[in-house]
């Protein structure tokens, strides 16, 4: 049987997106901090494929706030 959620109030995805990217910056922080190419190139790669997602996610949950108001 799958696990089915009820569908998020758009207040709480703009939240849950908002934390998403602020994690990733602080990881991408804590990458430069210790002068590791490796890890710091990750953790760009994860900035570059997260902000974007994050940014359409935003955008679409301001539609939905949008539309219910």
């Amino acid at each position: 049987m799958a696990n089915t959620e009820p569908p998020k109030h758009p207040a709480d995805s703009l939240e849950d997106t908002f934390a998403d990217v602020l994690k990733e910056i602080g990881k991408f922080f804590r990458a430069s901090q210790s002068h590791d190419s490796r890890r710091l190139g990750i953790a760009k790669a994860a900035i570059s494929q997260t902000i974007p997602a994050a940014n359409l996610r935003f955008h679409d949950a301001l539609d939905d706030l949008e539309i219910e108001i």
